[in-house]
């Protein structure tokens, strides 16, 4: 029988982190570095909406840069999440982990990439009927529209959860994404609440470590520049922390075979 516990989860992970903690922690630097120069970037490119609504942000004249940027951007970290998901799950199972691991999911990515339009497209399919729906039966600011965005957004996080380790079924198994998708919905059945329990439990107490360190360091540097350098780290550790707890869950799920 499979058994989530919190207890087992915590102390699994913090050997794992203990153990690696330079490997993991720079893998979680360089991949949260990626991201934020990823999204800088982009935003030095604003899309101006004046007039005419869409049509004005497609004439605008950063569209066509910003629209380029972000299809290269948005290729650059599939390829680095699947990579680090990939390393620390490498990590997690004690075989060799190296950064050939983080750099070596080009073929996993072109295939996730090529997912990406489908998965849009299914997110339409689902999310603009209910706006329709939403628009014509629900008084905004009423009860029943209270209880329809709480139905929604509980609906959104269930589906997120049944499909939460497809990521990891790509870099593990080698899956196309809807096959990985319809693995992880397979291996959470009736272990949602567990999932969700556990993670929850486990970013709460990171989310208040890291204010208590936010006090301390506080405290300690008088430096700004310091102090928010200190936080950055620490916000790395906890990153790391939780992404390794979800590799951990889905090993418990996923045994690894030999």
């Amino acid at each position: 029988m499979i058994n989530i516990t919190i207890r087992e989860t915590l102390s699994a992970t913090f050997s794992t982190l203990r153990k690696n903690l330079f490997l993991v922690l720079g893998a979680s630097l360089l991949f949260a570095l990626l991201e934020t120069f990823g999204k800088t970037v982009l935003s030095f490119f604003p899309l101006e909406v004046t007039g005419s609504g869409l049509k004005s942000v497609l004439l605008t004249k950063n569209f066509f840069i910003f629209g380029v940027l972000s299809v290269f951007f948005i290729i650059a970290m599939v390829w680095a999440t699947l990579g680090y998901f990939k390393l620390l799950l490498n990590i997690k199972d004690s075989e060799e982990a190296s950064w050939a691991n983080f750099f070596g999911q080009s073929r996993n990515a072109y295939n996730l990439v090529k997912f990406i339009p489908v998965v849009m497209l299914s997110i339409l399919a689902f999310v603009l009927p209910l706006a329709f729906i939403g628009k014509l039966l629900i008084t905004p600011g009423s009860a029943v529209a209270f209880v329809f965005a709480v139905l929604l957004s509980f609906t959104l996080l269930y589906l997120m959860v049944r499909i939460m380790f497809f990521h990891f079924f790509i870099v593990d198994k080698d899956m196309y994404p809807l096959q990985a998708m319809y693995e992880s919905w397979n291996y959470t059945k009736g272990k949602t609440f567990k999932i969700v329990a556990t993670l929850l439990t486990i970013t709460t107490i990171g989310l208040i470590v890291l204010l208590l360190c936010g006090v301390v360091l506080g405290l300690l540097f008088s430096e700004k520049m310091i102090a928010i350098l200190a936080a950055l780290i620490a916000v790395v550790v906890m990153r790391s922390f939780v992404t390794l707890a979800t590799i951990h869950i889905y090993r418990i799920l996923n045994p690894k075979t030999r």
